[in-house]
Formats: structure tokens, sequence, C-alpha cells
């Protein structure tokens, strides 16, 4: 059901990623429509409370970021348990760190990982091929076994797959793997927050990994 709902959506993806500038950050929002918000809500682990603070941080930051920089950046503000991915392109080194120093100051954000690369040409063109992985792997991920879309946030750019979630290790070794064998995926990179191995005692864990898998 859910692999049949997600290519129901795979075309409106695409049509965003032809908006430009901030398209990527559409995706959460037709990944609910396509499964159903309240299925989406229902299967994630993050308290309900931290879910609006992490819709509040992404929303917050990308005004922000966006308002300083203008035209001098391509942002996208990714929040899990109050811990924040961005991933684009700064026109400058000075830009990308204003940047982390911004998601850095807001309200509530634990971390920031700073995953902007510094370029003069803003890569929108790559924005279609990079949202279009994302979908790939979400698809494996709901056709396979041990791994739940709807638990795992999937961004990429350039290549590079990053992984978010409150996962066990066994789903997160599991979602690497799927990720890392999907056809045009460069490198994988997880920033996961580890639950118990039981699911049933399961709370947000302590750990952050971020390490590559190749």
């Amino acid at each position: 059901m859910i692999l049949r709902q997600l290519s129901r959506t795979a075309s409106a993806v695409l049509v965003a990623a032809a908006l430009g500038g901030c398209a990527a950050a559409i995706i959460p929002a037709l990944f609910v429509t396509g499964v159903g918000s309240a299925a989406y809500i229902a299967n994630d682990r993050r308290p309900t409370d931290t879910m609006l603070a992490d819709q509040r941080i992404q929303k917050t930051g990308m005004s922000r970021i966006e308002d300083e920089f203008k035209t001098d950046i391509r942002v996208d503000v990714r929040s899990y348990d109050r811990q924040v991915l961005l991933l684009g392109e700064a026109r400058s080194e000075e830009i990308k760190q204003r940047a982390g120093q911004i998601a850095a100051g807001i309200d509530g954000v634990r971390n920031v990982y700073n995953e902007l690369s510094v370029s003069d040409k803003l890569g929108y063109n790559d924005i279609a091929d990079d949202l279009k992985l994302s979908m790939e792997v979400k698809a494996k991920m709901a056709s396979g076994n041990g791994t739940d879309p709807l638990k795992i946030h999937v961004s990429t750019q350039a290549g590079v797959v990053y992984l978010q979630g409150l996962v066990t290790h066994q789903e997160a070794d599991e979602a690497s793997r799927i990720a890392s064998t999907t056809k045009g995926v460069k490198r994988v990179v997880r920033v996961f927050e580890y639950a118990p191995d039981d699911a049933a005692q399961m709370k947000t864990g302590s750990a952050d990994d971020r390490k590559a898998a190749n």
C-alpha cells in the first residue's frame, strides 16, 4: 500500500523540484499527503510536542537564513528531535558558517550538522535528481523488510543520502544497506537517534550517529 502511494506522489515531487529554491523542503508535506497525515503521525516515534517543535525550527530556520542571504544561498533545513541538518549551497564559506550560527540560535535546537557546500553556482538543476533519488530510497524501504519509511527521513544532496530518525540499530543498518545499494547513491550519512532494540520500550536515545556508510 505504501509503495503504491509513494508512486502516486513521485510526479508531484518532481514538479515541486522544478520550482527551484526551497523546493526540497516541500518533500515532507508531499509524502504526508501521499500516505495520509494520520498514518504519518501515528508511525512517528517522536512525541507530538517534539514534532511540532521540529516543524517550527524548520520554518524559522528557512525564513531567517533566506531573509538574510536572499539569492546567495540555497538551503534546506531539516530538523528531527531538534537536531538540525542543513543541506544546499552557499556562495561563500562565511555565508555557510553564518547560516549554521543562525540555525544554532533558534530556540530549542540541540545540534546543527552543517552540510552546506560552498559554490559560486547554486545547483538548482540538481534538485530534481536528488528528490528523485530520495523517493527511490523511500520506495525501496517500503517494499523491504525491517524498515518503515514513515520512521526514517531521507534527504539527498549531490547524490549523498542523509538518514534521520529515531531507530533501533537493526533498523539503522537495514536503512543504510537499502540506501547504499540504490542506484545513483554516492554515499550514505547517518544522523540517527538510537532507541532500544526492544520496540516495546522505545524512547528517545541519547546517542548521535553521523558516520558514513559506504
